[in-house]
């Protein structure tokens, strides 16, 4: 998590790691390597920002972990509803808008 935090911090993550997400602009998606387990495999995902009146600060807001295929879609919808929900509260403190 260090390293793609360091690359996305630096500005240099591969395009194909860090993805806005449509539903929240202000939430960015950093892709990190599937966990695998003996019970099968599941994404990994760190949501975080990276608010304006904070330059050159990334907050990150939820690292969780999603299922392939079709039901993944869903538990990352929710997933973003929250980390969206975290950043509100976060500029609501204060800390950034």
């Amino acid at each position: 998590v260090k390293e793609h935090m360091g690359w996305a911090a630096a500005g240099r993550a591969p395009s194909d790691i860090v993805k806005q997400m449509r539903s929240s602009p202000d939430v960015l998606e950093l892709v990190l390597p599937d966990w695998i387990f003996t019970g099968g495999r599941m994404h990994v995902r760190l949501y975080y920002s990276e608010p304006h009146a904070l330059p050159a600060t990334l907050v990150a807001l939820r690292l969780l972990t999603k299922r392939p295929g079709p039901i993944g879609v869903a538990e990352q919808d929710r997933q973003i509803a929250e980390a969206s929900e975290l950043l509100l509260a976060f500029q609501d403190r204060g800390f950034a808008s």
